[in-house]
């Protein structure tokens, strides 16, 4: 990497490796694997899990946005979300 550190470092969900990245990158930002959201999404959705419309945009902010700003356009375009639900998907997709 030409002595270069990493700017970011996709990893799953794991507590101990989040908290390893942090203290040997701390500059470098640590994202989740989308196949990690993906498969833990249902049980953080509730009544959501068959809602065809919110599925649409849950997969635009999962997969189609091209900035933050985008995002939270789509994002603010469903307003049926539960706060755990927004808790999860903010933390998962931008923290």
């Amino acid at each position: 990497m030409g002595n270069q550190l990493p700017k970011t470092i996709m990893t799953d969900q794991d507590h101990e490796i989040s908290k390893a990245i942090g203290q040997v990158f701390p500059d470098s930002c640590h994202r989740l694997h989308l196949w990690h959201i993906s498969g833990n999404a249902s049980s953080h959705l509730g009544n959501l899990n068959g809602n065809v419309n919110f599925h649409a945009l849950f997969h635009k902010c999962m997969q189609g946005c091209e900035s933050k700003i985008e995002f939270e356009k789509t994002w603010d375009k469903n307003d049926k979300l539960s706060l755990s639900s927004r808790l999860f998907m903010v933390e998962s997709l931008y923290l």
